[in-house]
Order: structure tokens, then C-alpha cells, then sequence
């Protein structure tokens, strides 16, 4: 039995038998060898009227014998409906005249009507040449131009997709419209297509989708859209003959529909799947009329749809009272249905609405689309894996900044959902990435959801390549950064040339991959690397997605820990070696001795190290063991400087000390001289005082003034002498101050220098416990090194310097104090410094400190 026929001959046997048989085999010599006759083609014992059905259905063509017989014949009726019924492109032939097309018209009027339209070819025996009404015949089963007999290949492809299509649709009826027996992938491609054409080369279509056709394809539409929809119909059950109408029309545009008589299934909870049919469509229709207006199961439909700032079209299907019209739709413009008088009246009406519908599509289609996820986020504990990411996050920032001056702007959750996602930090580590051709784009964006709502992170082109990027160099990135590679078999992809890459990269990488199988394939197609692999048939289970997708998932979650660190370490030595092997790249501390336990523990694990791995590894091993020998050196170094810091203090602060002293003793000097100058000047005033007695006194006057005259003389003399005797003190004090001003201005050099010794320590050691805690270059901390040998040098020869000057200062201080002490042997010997002077006290502190700083290291 043929797939397809090129016509079903339908006939009366009492006035066309011969002519019938003559026919096929005139036409079998034309090249049309499949033509359905019910003389040959029923077999005996077998359900005749089934059998008729069956063909009248895989017929690409229905042929329509004319005679008076088969105008009142019940069985030629019952075919012609049965071929009307399917759309089928009905070719009249007029063999035998003379019929009652009254009697006809009241005996079947469809069909008189139908055939009636339609152009006959006229083939009466003994009055029509046989040879023209033939040829006419054959170009137009061949589907030709008639009068040309050019072929057009445009119109037999789509008549032979309308009988494909058909039979798809009937088969997906009987079996009680299963979602498995939709059309998926390139199939529903072109269904869609199509569906949408109404004319072809400018001609009219050579026949017409059905209701089933409509309704078939709109379905798949809906089941690989996971079965959100453009237009969710609200209405009452009175208003159930004008909905039906308008479904009818929106399903052959194409156009998919949420209603509750057909999108509610048995057990399922009445209210929750009728928000759900809400939230998942573009736009909500509302049939107004007064049972509507008045419905509460309406209303709350309604309330919802404008508290989600959906588009509502009310359309006006009965008049309504002014004050029962919802407030939210009384500033809103309506299809008016209630003024149709004729079929054209409806067919406006019809135009209007659709002209509404496909205005901003793109707009609400995102609208409903950013809502829908945003929702599911919301309701899973605000899953991370479900925001927004690449491509779809860049998708959504733009709509988002043109949905706020919209006249249905975005919703808050809109605005929290969005800006959730711009605030995630990118992550460099995904669950899986899915490989599959274009064909299975339907299943695979199923798969990602799916993989979404479990948690897993997912690579999936359609979400994660933006526009103006590298297509291949993100695919490449999107291998590396996954865990496991997720591969769709199905016949388009394993001949695939761009899956076939995608496959040859993962293995490359050592990736885990796990084939699917979406669509029967032929195993000798299959790639090498992926005929070795056991896969998933998403087929069993009588293809129920959710059965097969938890033995997907129990894979996924096989060596999670294993899976992760591959890809964490692919991630990382792919980025050092893409930068030239940059050692600050390199793993440190805890992450490098961890790499090393999971290098060593793993090493015959699939999927295995990669050589790549294997050598970011080792060469981060190098660098520590590099950096940790430096440190020491480093270590050494700013020792030996601070030894030397030490000394060098140490020198001058002794130096300090005895300058500090010289001073002392010069000023106590200072003080005797002043006081004895202060003694000769009281002695002057005692001898001014008794002259002045002995001039107003009698008796020996004049000799006391002589006497008087000499001590003041020798008063005079001792005053002068001890001036003299000032002078020189104040000399040697001056050069004992400059002395000491040369020790302070040296010792000052000095502690300038320690300073900077122990600036230069610190540094070290900040760099030391950096190294600890931080990643740092080993060319920094070898550079540290030698400023810590440079330190170490200037160090040595900063103490011998010291030692020099300061014991030569302290020479020169210990003989000018002799020569002021020989000066003036009136003066008390200085008391011994105490341990209290504060000189000797700052010396103190800052030795013990640098000697506990020495203790700590």
C-alpha cells in the first residue's frame, strides 16, 4: 500500500464503471501510477467504508465523477464530504449529463454547492475529444500550469504537505491528542510556514488548511513554546459560539490560543491553571456581554490580566449596559461584533482585531517572556540559575528601558527580576553546555529550562551569545567553562558540521559527555567520539519528557566534586596559558596543595587531567618553592641591616651622652664665673659705701679714703681679672656648645639614617607577611632580596663610619673639658650622669626595643 496517491477517483459504478478503470490506467500511461480506485484497491474481507476513508485521507487529490447516478448515490455523497471535510483539492469531471441538480441540491446541498464553484472538465463519452480532457486532466493531477503544461513546484509541494499534514493531524486526533504526536523541530518549521502562506506565484492557494490542520500546528506552536501562548481567550459559557468563532480565526493565522474548555485537563486545579494560562499570554482577549460583565470567574481573570499590565482587547460580543461594563475596560477601544449583519461584517471585525494583535508583538511576546521567568524565580526561593545571563540579560536591560515609558510598562517584579540579574557577578563555572542543531531548537530550550528549574548552571546559545561577539570563540569558552557536554542526537545534528566541532573541542578538553537521543538516527552517521558513548533515549517512557529527564539528572549529579575542580582547573590554566603563562596566574597556598591532592587522586578518573592542567600544576609548584627560597634570603638580609641599625644607634647615642655632658660642666663654669663677678661688683659698692662714710666722718678721712682709694682699686682689679677670667669661661663654653651642636647635628645625621634603616626593615617585613597571605611576583620579592644585601652592606659600612667620627668627636670633647677644668679650679666637680639624663634614658628604651624586635624574628 503507497504512503501517499495522486487522486482518489470517486464514481457511480451504474454509469461510470468503465469509464473509471479506462481512466486509471489512461492516467497510469500519463505517469500518475498511483491512482485510487476502489475496484482494485480493496481487498476482500476488509472493512470497505475504513478503507475508503484511509484513502480518500492520503490522497493528494480528489477526482469527482459526475453522472446522475452519483448525484443521488448515498456512497459518492459520503465521499465527497468526507474529501471537503479534509480541504482536498476537488478536480470535477462531468462524464455523464442529464442529472436532476435540484434533486442533487436537496439531496446533498454541500456538495452540490462545493462542486458547483468549482471549474469541470468535460469528459462525455462520444462528445468530448479523450485526448484534450486527458491532458487537461494529467497537467492538472501533475499539478502543471494547464495551458502551458509548465511544472510549479511551489503548489505540488504544498499540496503534498497539506495531505502530510493531515495525516499527522488525524493521527494526533485518534490518539486522543498526545502531546508526543506534535510536531517538533524542522517539521513544525515548515508547518508554520505553511500555515501562513495564502498565496503562491500570486495565484490562490490550490486548497485550504482545515480546522485540524490549524489547530494541529498552532499546538505544536504551543508545546515547543512550553505552552505559553499569544492570546488567552476570556469569555462565558453563553458567549461559547462567538469564542469558538474567533479561536477558529486566530488558529489559521497561526496565532496560538489559551482556552479553558481545551487547555484545562482532567485533575488539574481549576483556578491555579487558569492564573497560570494568564500570566503565559501575550495578550488577553475579553468577550464582553452581560453574562461576562457579570461572571466572577471573568473578573478575576480580568483583575489579574491588568494587575500584569497585559494588553486586554475587549471585543463587544453583546450589548452591554453602561454601568456593567468593567472599569477597566471602559477606556478601551472594542471590536464591535454586536453590528454584524453578513459574513463580510464579521470578516472586518476579524481585520481589526488581528491588526491590534500584530501591532508590538515583539514588545509583549518579551513582555510575557521576562514575566514568566521572573515569576518562576520568585516562586523557587529566588533560584540563581533562573536570572537573566549573556545574550537574554543584555536582551532584557534594553526592553526594560523602553518598557517604562510603554503604555504596559513592566511590572515591579519586571524591575526586581532585571536588576537582580545585572547585579550577579558572571560565573566562570557552569553546570552544562548543550550541544544540538538548530532543527531541535523546541527540545533543547525545553532541556535548559528543565536543566534551570533543577538548579543547573546552563550553556545555551540562545541565552548566552550576544549579539556583535565571537560565535565561535564564546561556543569554545562556553566547552571550557561546563562540566559536563550534553550532546542532542538527532539525524540534522551528528552531520552536523558545527556540532561535529563542538564534539572534537569538548574531547579535546577531556571533557564528561553525555549524549541524548531526541530523534531516531542511523548509528553508522554517529561520530567517532560519540559512538563509544552510552546514551539517553529521551524516546522511552512513550517519550515523557520529565521520566527520562531524572536518569539525565542522576548522571549529572555522578562525581559533582570531580566534574567541578576539572573544570575550575581547565578554566584557570586556559586563562594562563592564553596570557603568555603570566606567573601571577599561577595557584598559591591552600588552592595549589588542593590542586595537587586532586592531580594525584584523579589521575585515572574520567574525564582525566589534561596535559594543560598537568603543567599549570607544576609550574605553580616551581614559583612557590621559587618565592619561598627568596623569602629566606630576604629574611637574612633585613636581619643583618637591623644588627647594623643597632650599632650605629648605639654609637650615637654613647657619642650623645658624653657631648651632653661637656655641655653640663661648661654651663655650671659659666654660672661660678658670673657669681664671682657678681661678688667683685657687691665688694665695689661696699668700698663706694664707706668713701662716702669716711668723707662726712672725722678723724682719719683722708686715710680711709687712701685705704678706701687702694681696695677699690684692688676691687677694680680682682673684677677685672675675673671678667677676664669670664670671658674665657664664656669662650670655652661657646666652643664647648659648638662641639656639642657638632654631636647633636651628627647624631641627628646618624638617627636619620636609622630611621631610614628601619623604614627600610619595616618594608621588608611587610613584604614578608605579604608574601604569606597574598599572591606577589617573585621578581619583586628577589629585588626585596638584594635591597636587603644592599641594606646589609651599607649597614656594615654605615657602623665602621659611626665608630670613626663619633669616637673622634668624643676625644676632642674629653680635652677641652680638661683645659676648662685647669682653668677654673674653683668650680665643683660635676656629679656622674644618672641613669635618669635623657640621653642615656631614649638610649635605653630604643636598645631594648630593637632587642625585642630582634627576639620576635
Amino acid at each position: 500500500m503507497a504512503a501517499f496517491y495522486d487522486a482518489f477517483v470517486s464514481y457511480a459504478r451504474a454509469d461510470s464503471k468503465a469509464f473509471a478503470i479506462a481512466l486509471k490506467e489512461q492516467l497510469r500511461v500519463r505517469g500518475l501510477s498511483q491512482i485510487w480506485l476502489d475496484l482494485d484497491d480493496i481487498p476482500s474481507a476488509t472493512d470497505w467504508q475504513g478503507r475508503i476513508d484511509d484513502a480518500i485521507e492520503r490522497s493528494h487529490q480528489f477526482v469527482y465523477i459526475i453522472s446522475p447516478s452519483a448525484m443521488a448515490s448515498p456512497y459518492c455523497k459520503v465521499e465527497l464530504e468526507r474529501a471537503i471535510a479534509y480541504g482536498k483539492r476537488i478536480i470535477p469531471l462531468l462524464h455523464v449529463g442529464g442529472g436532476d441538480s435540484a434533486a442533487w441540491a436537496a439531496h446533498d446541498p454541500t456538495g452540490c454547492a462545493t462542486i458547483r464553484l468549482l471549474n469541470w472538465i468535460w469528459c462525455r463519452d462520444g462528445v468530448d475529444d479523450p485526448a484534450q480532457y486527458l491532458d487537461k486532466l494529467s497537467r492538472a493531477l501533475h499539478l502543471c500550469d494547464e495551458k502551458t503544461g509548465a511544472e510549479q513546484p511551489d503548489v505540488k509541494a504544498y499540496v503534498h504537505q497539506h495531505t502530510a499534514l493531515l495525516t499527522q493531524a488525524l493521527g494526533w486526533d485518534r490518539r486522543h491528542r498526545e502531546t508526543r504526536f506534535l510536531l517538533v523541530g524542522r517539521d513544525r518549521q515548515l508547518a508554520e510556514t505553511w500555515l501562513h502562506a495564502r498565496t503562491l506565484a500570486g495565484a490562490p492557494l490550490p486548497c485550504t488548511p482545515t480546522d485540524l490542520h490549524c489547530e494541529f500546528i498552532t499546538e505544536s506552536i504551543k508545546n515547543a513554546s512550553n505552552l505559553m501562548t499569544q492570546v488567552f481567550l476570556c469569555h462565558s459559557d453563553q458567549d461559547q459560539g462567538v469564542a469558538e468563532q474567533i479561536r477558529r480565526s486566530l488558529l489559521r493565522q497561526g496565532i496560538t490560543v489559551w482556552n479553558y474548555r481545551t487547555d484545562i485537563q482532567t485533575s488539574q486545579d481549576y483556578n491555579s491553571v487558569i492564573a497560570q494560562g494568564v500570566e503565559e499570554a501575550d495578550n488577553v482577549i475579553f468577550l464582553l456581554s452581560p453574562p461576562s460583565a457579570q461572571s466572577p470567574y471573568c473578573q478575576q481573570e480580568l483583575a489579574q490580566a491588568l494587575a500584569l499590565n497585559k494588553r486586554v482587547i475587549p471585543v463587544l460580543a453583546a450589548t452591554v449596559e453602561p454601568e456593567l461594563v468593567p472599569e477597566g475596560l471602559r477606556t478601551l477601544q472594542h471590536v464591535d461584533l454586536t453590528d454584524n449583519l453578513q459574513t463580510s461584517d464579521y470578516a472586518a471585525d476579524e481585520s481589526q482585531l488581528l491588526r491590534q494583535l500584530n501591532t508590538d508583538v515583539a514588545y509583549h511576546t518579551e513582555h510575557k517572556t521576562w514575566l514568566v521567568q521572573a515569576l518562576k524565580w520568585q516562586r523557587q526561593q529566588q533560584n540563581p540559575t533562573l536570572l537573566l545571563r549573556g545574550y537574554n540579560l543584555r536582551r532584557a536591560e534594553t526592553w526594560l528601558k523602553v518598557a517604562r515609558t510603554h503604555r504596559h510598562p513592566p511590572t515591579e517584579l519586571h524591575e526586581q527580576f532585571i536588576a537582580e540579574s545585572l547585579r550577579q557577578p558572571p560565573n566562570p563555572s557552569l553546570d552544562v553546555f548543550i550541544s544540538y542543531s538548530r532543527v531541535d531548537s523546541d527540545f533543547a530550550r525545553r532541556l535548559n529550562d528543565a536543566l534551570q528549574t533543577q538548579g543547573k548552571r546552563t550553556w545555551f546559545d540562545q541565552e548566552s551569545i550576544a549579539t556583535g561577539t565571537d560565535f565561535q570563540q564564546e561556543i569554545y569558552r562556553g566547552i571550557e567553562s561546563s562540566d559536563v557536554f550534553v550532546f542532542v542526537l538527532s539525524p540534522e545534528s551528528i552531520n552536523s558540521p558545527f556540532c561535529a566541532d563542538e564534539v572534537e573541542y569538548a574531547q579535546g578538553l577531556n571533557k564528561r559527555m553525555v549524549p541524548v537521543l531526541h530523534r531516531a538516527i542511523d548509528v553508522a552517521d554517529l561520530h567517532p567520539v560519540l559512538a563509544k558513548l552510552q546514551w539517553l533515549d529521551f524516546r522511552e517512557h512513550d517519550g515523557d519528557f520529565q521520566a527520562n529527564f531524572a536518569g539525565l539528572l542522576r548522571t549529572l549529579d555522578t562525581d559533582r566534586e570531580h566534574l567541578e575542580t576539572h573544570t575550575r582547573l581547565l578554566v584557570r590554566s586556559g586563562e594562563w596559558d592564553r596570557r603568555g603563562r603570566d606567573e601571577s596566574l599561577l595557584l598559591r597556598g591552600k588552592d595549589l596543595e588542593t590542586a595537587e591532592h586532586w592531580l594525584a587522586t584523579n589521575a585515572k578518573v574520567e574525564p582525566q587531567p589534561t596535559g594543560l592542567q598537568q603543567e599549570y600544576i607544576r609550574a605553580a609548584r616551581a614559583r612557590q618553592e621559587a618565592e619561598e627560597a627568596a623569602e629566606k634570603k630576604l629574611r637574612r638580609g633585613a636581619l643583618t641591616g637591623a644588627i647594623a641599625a643597632f650599632a650605629g644607634i648605639l654609637v650615637a647615642a654613647i657619642s650623645g651622652g658624653g657631648a651632653w655632658y661637656l655641655q653640663s660642666k661648661a654651663s655650671q663654669e659659666t654660672s661660678q664665673a658670673r657669681w664671682n663677678l657678681a661678688s667683685a661688683t657687691q665688694q665695689e659698692l661696699s668700698a663706694n659705701r664707706k668713701t662716702y662714710l669716711a668723707e662726712i666722718s672725722t678723724g682719719n678721712a683722708k686715710k680711709q679714703a687712701d685705704q678706701a682709694q687702694r681696695d677699690k682699686e684692688q676691687a677694680e682689679a680682682k673684677a677685672e681679672d675675673a671678667e677676664t677670667r669670664a670671658r674665657e669661661a664664656d669662650r670655652k663654653v661657646e666652643n664647648a656648645a659648638e662641639r656639642a651642636r657638632e654631636a647633636d647635628r651628627k647624631a641627628q645625621e646618624v638617627e636619620a639614617k636609622v630611621r631610614e634603616a628601619e623604614a627600610k626593615a619595616q618594608y621588608a617585613e611587610a613584604r614578608t607577611r605579604e608574601a604569606d597571605t597574598k599572591t606577589a611576583e617573585a621578581e619583586k620579592k628577589q629585588h626585596l632580596a638584594q635591597i636587603g644585601t644592599r641594606l646589609e652592606q651599607a649597614g656594615t659600612f654605615a657602623l665602621g663610619r659611626f665608630e670613626f667620627n663619633q669616637i673622634e668627636a668624643l676625644l676632642r670633647a674629653i680635652k677641652a673639658g680638661r683645659e676648662l677644668q685647669a682653668a677654673l679650679t674653683k668650680l665643683a666637680s660635676p656629679s656622674r650622669l644618672s641613669l635618669s639624663t635623657p640621653p642615656l634614658a631614649l638610649f635605653l628604651s630604643y636598645s631594648s626595643y630593637k632587642l625585642d624586635l630582634l627576639t620576635v624574628r
